[in-house]
Formats: C-alpha cells, structure tokens, sequence
C-alpha cells in the first residue's frame, strides 16, 4: 500500500513535471517569438534610417547642384546684361557721331 501511495505520488509529481516542461516550452517559444520581431524591427529601422539618410544625401546634392545651375544662369544673365549694355552705348555714341556729323554739315 505504501508502494502504491509513493507510485500514486510519482505519477503526480511526473504529470506536474511534465506541465512544468510544457509551460516552460511554451514561455520559450513566446520570447523566441518576441525576440524575433523584436530584432525584426530593429532590422526594418536601421533600414528606414539607411534610406532616410540616402535621400538626405541627395536631396544635399540636388540642391548643390541647383546652386551651381542658378550661379551659371546669374553669370550668363550678367553676361547678356553686359552685352546688351555694351550694344546700347555703341548705338547712342553713333547716334551722337551722326547727329555731330550733322551739325557740322549744317555749320559747313
């Protein structure tokens, strides 16, 4: 009877074991879980900093490059202005070269 008692327990301290395992099993697989997403995210994060850090850069280059194209446009603009200035003092200094030619025709 005693031997039937202690083999009684042992089958109880053994199903109570085997329902420790699987709980213990189960909190494993659920951190594993947690874990994976975990590092998931942390994955998906380094790779939305990695982009964000490429468009930085090119936005940086886009917007040295539409100085540089502004600074070309601004030298040609003074380019013309100059050419255009140049022009209009050729045509006035001939007007008043014609308009002295004149006079001194009309003095002659």
């Amino acid at each position: 009877s005693e031997a039937v008692s202690r083999s009684a327990k042992m089958h109880k301290d053994l199903a109570q074991l085997k329902m420790d395992l699987q709980q213990a099993m189960q909190a494993r697989n659920s951190a594993e879980q947690e874990l994976s997403l975990e590092q998931r995210q942390h994955a998906e994060q380094r790779e939305l900093h990695q982009i964000e850090a490429k468009a930085a850069r090119a936005a940086k280059q886009e917007a040295k490059e539409a100085v540089a194209n502004l600074t070309v446009e601004q030298a040609r603009c003074r380019e013309l202005r100059l050419q255009g200035s140049t022009e209009r003092l050729r045509q006035v200094q001939e007007e008043m070269a014609r308009e002295r030619a004149e006079s001194t025709r009309k003095v002659d």
